[in-house]
């Protein structure tokens, strides 16, 4: 829920260990713990964000990447590429298909 409490600006670790009024390193270790980092969770909120995007407005794919809080559209394709393996536009075109 901290990942997405405000679209667009994603909380850092620090932020979001104060949030759970935690240190930094707890969160590091508790992540840890269960296999993931926290750099995992924010591509996987971020990959899950984007293909809803895609598949249920007709957002431009930069108004999507500034939502994600990505500065460059370009950014967020080749993010969006790594974890689907087609572009933003293909992966629109074939959940219309």
């Amino acid at each position: 829920m901290i990942l997405l409490a405000r679209p667009g600006e994603f909380p850092t670790i620090d932020q979001a260990a104060q949030r759970l009024r935690m240190s930094t390193r707890t969160l590091r270790r508790r992540l840890d713990a269960e296999g993931c980092s926290f750099k995992d969770l924010l591509a996987e909120v971020r990959c899950r964000m984007a293909r809803e995007y895609l598949e249920e407005t007709n957002l431009p794919v930069a108004e999507i990447s500034w939502l994600l809080g990505y500065t460059e559209p370009g950014n967020f394709s080749h993010a969006f590429k790594r974890w689907c393996g087609v572009p933003p536009r293909a992966y629109r075109k074939q959940q219309a298909d």
